[in-house]
């Protein structure tokens, strides 16, 4: 059993000697427990490699057309009076930002209510009371809209 400091925190996994040769750095973090009385581990093997937005190309999510601003949000942004290619680039960018105002939220949202909630987790293993019980389950529900509304978009994109 390996055990590591994080955040002041002791995380707890198990391993062999094989995994912690190959594998000596990674990091393991622990979700708080959703649906379980068990929290799920995220182990990191790689390093993930961060992408930067300016990287990442342009994607047209079918869900913006779900947002009652999308319609006058085109009316708006578009003109066919320009060259189509610089108008198009335009345009994109401004989803893009118009993406980040209405959507971004709700990962913003989701980290939020993850971090609260295992905030309220760890004071119930301190001490029960009725307040906490009660405060876990409505960030329960509160997180399982967020996370509906996520499964939404990744699934459209």
């Amino acid at each position: 059993m390996e055990q590591r400091q994080n955040n002041g925190n002791k995380e707890k996994c198990s391993c062999n000697t094989l995994w912690r040769v190959r594998f000596p750095e990674s990091p393991v973090r622990h979700l708080p427990a959703l649906n379980s009385n068990h929290n799920p581990l995220v182990i990191n093997t790689t390093g993930f490699a961060h992408i930067s937005r300016n990287e990442r190309p342009f994607r047209f999510l079918s869900a913006w057309q779900l947002d009652a601003e999308f319609n006058s949000f085109v009316k708006t942004h578009w003109n066919d009076q320009h060259p189509i290619v610089p108008f198009l680039k335009r345009f994109a960018e401004n989803l893009k930002t118009s993406n980040k105002e209405i959507f971004e939220n709700i990962f913003q949202r989701k980290r939020l209510l993850r971090a609260r909630l295992e905030g309220a987790q760890r004071q119930l293993v301190k001490r029960s009371n009725l307040h906490l019980l009660k405060l876990e389950a409505k960030l329960r529900r509160e997180l399982d809209d967020t996370l509906i509304q996520e499964e939404s978009i990744w699934h459209k994109k």
